[in-house]
């Protein structure tokens, strides 16, 4: 860091401040009827000091007479939903859209760091169910949030760096005297960033159509054991805009205890989820789920196909049908009999 030289250009001769930022989320289901769901944020930032000048010193005049080099910082983390599709009236069709922003996870959060020192901030986000339109009328929800589609992207800005507003003005005012941002991070780069940590995986997955519904069960691998899993389901299509459902699985396993005996989550563990039918309609379902260590991962939206057993219920529906049929014919066929031999002989 210490090698590291000055931001080029008008009025960016300062030092440039570092940080890690690592971010982890964990959706964590609903609290009560009509809701959908919850992801629990933690953030994690570390201040490195600053770079830029001759043997580390600060090359901006105010630094040099005083001023502290303690990183005076803004976080904001945005939820994004990354491949949301809606109708698009300029192409006259269905476009799937790129990180739309929902709402804030955490927003205008301050904080001040001395150069080596850490802080971490923690929030409950509750996925939105209404909207306020472009008249400032709040109503429900035009395109449902899908949780399965979430990524919360944390973002530390430099409330002490307002020289990108120079840029704005050819008299080098600070006439747009933004923040600059110094640091991003999402939970997948927070994977990359950090190799050392496990990220749990599906080893095994299992689909069985059952009397009470899709049975969809499980097997996790995961160091720090698995905490929570839910399945998002529709019955619509993989790129439905209407309500997702979600449903907890039942995670079986032994469990990982803290120090202090209070357990967290299983290893060796197996979660299982029963999605009811919907007639003959096919299952469209995805798998969120965290390990002890607040990591997270997810699959693809799959298909339920039911390969490893059972009878579809469009199936179980058919056969009962076709032996009354059988039935009512084998009835008529001896009733009509029966009537023909009581008949008394002729001549």
């Amino acid at each position: 860091m210490s090698e590291s030289g000055q931001r080029e250009g008008e009025g960016n001769d300062e030092p440039f401040k570092i940080v890690d930022l690592d971010i982890y989320s964990e959706f964590i289901g609903s609290e009560s009827e009509g809701e959908a769901g919850q992801f629990k944020l933690s953030v994690d930032v570390t201040y490195h000091g600053q770079t830029g000048g001759d043997d580390g010193v600060p090359t901006e005049p105010d630094d040099i007479l005083g001023e502290s080099p303690d990183l005076n910082g803004e976080l904001i983390v945005f939820m994004v939903e990354d491949g949301v599709p809606a109708y698009s009236s300029y192409l006259d069709e269905i476009w799937t859209n790129r990180m739309v922003f929902r709402e804030y996870g955490i927003e205008s959060e301050e904080f001040t760091l001395s150069q080596d020192e850490s802080t971490t901030f923690s929030a409950v986000w509750k996925v939105p169910t209404t909207q306020i339109d472009g008249d400032g009328v709040e109503g429900d929800i035009k395109i449902p949030i899908n949780p399965g589609r979430i990524i919360p992207i944390a973002v530390v800005f430099d409330r002490d760096d307002t020289d990108s507003g120079n840029d704005q003005d050819s008299n080098g005012d600070d006439t747009y005297p933004t923040p600059r941002s110094i640091q991003s991070a999402t939970p997948q780069s927070t994977k990359y960033d950090n190799p050392e940590r496990d990220v749990p995986e599906i080893t095994k997955k299992t689909e069985t159509y059952l009397d009470e519904g899709a049975e969809i069960q499980a097997n996790f691998d995961a160091d720090e054991g698995i905490g929570a899993a839910f399945v998002v389901y529709n019955y619509e299509s993989s790129n439905f805009t209407g309500e997702w459902m979600t449903d907890e699985m039942k995670i079986e396993g032994e469990e990982v205890c803290d120090e202090n005996g209070v357990c967290y989550a299983y290893s060796g563990a197996t979660g299982t989820s029963v999605i009811p039918y919907s007639g003959d309609s096919q299952i469209y379902y995805q798998v969120i789920f965290s390990d002890g260590n607040k990591t997270s991962s997810r699959t693809d939206v799959l298909i339920f196909v039911g390969a490893d057993g059972g009878t579809p219920p469009s199936e179980g529906g058919e056969i009962p049908i076709m032996l009354i049929g059988i039935g009512a014919l084998v009835l008529a066929a001896l009733s009509g009999f029966v009537y023909w031999a009581r008949k008394p002989a002729s001549g």
